[in-house]
């Protein structure tokens, strides 16, 4: 299955928006719009392994599953780092060209095209 670069966005900004400090949810629970659950729970799933949200990989009544209980600092980090629309949309412009890039490349992308922007503010 592949990874969705803009469902990785939707994923992260919904947890941040959406759970408090002690929440723990299934990933089989969030609902992103345009997105089946088999994709959400693919990408927390990667996430997780990313180190870009806490929990752990689960089963209940057989099916797996994953826990999902808030970001972690480098979720956090990459997280503000695509955060803003305008950026979000340059850093996918900019990976486009590359073709298939990982989260770190559009992290990576992300924080280049922000010091572009604070460096033409100056």
């Amino acid at each position: 299955m592949e990874l969705k670069h803009d469902l990785v966005r939707k994923i992260l900004l919904y947890i941040e928006e959406n759970f408090e400090c002690n929440d723990l949810r299934l990933a089989s629970s969030i609902k992103i719009d345009g997105f089946s659950t088999r994709e959400v729970l693919y990408t927390c799933r990667r996430l997780l392994e990313a180190g870009f949200i806490n929990g752990k990989r689960m089963s209940y009544d057989n099916i797996p599953d994953t826990t999902v209980a808030g970001l972690t600092w480098e979720g956090h980090e990459y997280l503000d780092n695509i955060r803003d629309s305008g950026v979000w949309k340059k850093t996918k412009s900019i990976a486009s060209k590359v073709g298939s890039v990982s989260l770190s490349t559009m992290g990576e992308i992300a924080s280049q095209v922000i010091a572009s922007i604070i460096s033409q503010s100056i």
